[in-house]
């Protein structure tokens, strides 16, 4: 048997383990109210609808829908995205700039800088905006100064 052949047996009994590992894990979920482990199946679930196979614009637009409720700083969307793609077969992460200010000229990301810093841009959903910068609701409230003396979108 070459190394081919010994991957791909190798590959087909890994999946085979993962199709068991699922089933335990599904029957296992049903119960996660009781479970001492129910926070780790949330995480998990959370994936689930993650569009792995997708192209990276609709992989970033997800973690805006289902992930994010407030703008977010640019190292904070990779980070993300990280966590739920994985990183490529290098081992490095999968840059996102041109794909984020792709989704910015396409109309579906915004970007909002306060006090004219970069330190203090956040992109978020062209909708979490107003003419006043994020809604409240959407609003970084934990990286923004008390003193906001200007707003600048960019969308």
């Amino acid at each position: 048997m070459d190394l081919k052949e010994s991957l791909l047996k190798e590959k087909e009994i890994l999946l085979e383990r993962l199709k068991y590992i699922d089933d335990a894990l599904l029957i296992l979920g049903e119960q996660k109210s009781n479970n001492p482990y129910s926070q780790i199946y949330n995480a998990i679930d959370s994936k689930k609808s993650f569009p792995i196979s997708g192209r990276k614009n609709q992989k970033v637009l997800w973690l805006f829908e289902n992930v994010f409720t407030t703008g977010q700083r640019f190292t904070s969307i990779q980070d993300a995205f990280n966590k739920y793609n994985g990183l490529d077969a290098n081992g490095k992460q999968i840059g996102l700039e041109g794909t984020v200010r792709g989704l910015k000229t396409s109309g579906k990301l915004v970007i909002v800088k306060y006090n004219q810093s970069n330190k203090l841009s956040f992109w978020g959903l062209t909708d979490w905006v107003d003419a006043n910068g994020y809604k409240d609701k959407h609003k970084p409230k934990e990286f923004l100064p008390t003193i906001i003396s200007s707003v600048e979108i960019k969308k």
